[in-house]
């Protein structure tokens, strides 16, 4: 069994991480919903004479859908900027500073 190394996890220190774009991120859904705009503006007007309870209920559904991705996403975004960096911060102090043990143990909490 392999113990993890100290040094090893010290490397990581002068790693650069690369962020995530927020700019690129916004421009990406702005593309995508100015797509689905021109779309919906190009649909001839008979396509609008269905009966809309049917499309309703297909929206309503693809909405609350949706809406959790987007509560995901403001999620992520939340932790990457506030909650990761004090976690950092804090594992670096105790690992430069080695108030934690060198042995690391894993246990398998799952029945076979």
């Amino acid at each position: 069994m392999k113990y993890l190394n100290i040094n090893e996890i010290r490397k990581y220190k002068n790693r650069k991480e690369k962020p995530i774009n927020t700019l690129q991120v916004i421009k990406f859904f702005v593309f995508w919903t100015t797509i689905i705009l021109l779309i919906l503006y190009l649909l001839p007007d008979r396509a609008w004479e269905l009966k809309m309870h049917g499309f309703f209920v297909i929206a309503v559904i693809g909405l609350w859908r949706y809406s959790w991705q987007i509560i995901n996403f403001i999620q992520s975004l939340i932790y990457e900027k506030y909650y990761y960096p004090k976690l950092k911060q804090i594992t670096k102090k105790l690992l430069f500073t080695k108030k934690i043990s060198k042995k690391g143990f894993l246990y398998n909490t799952f029945l076979s």
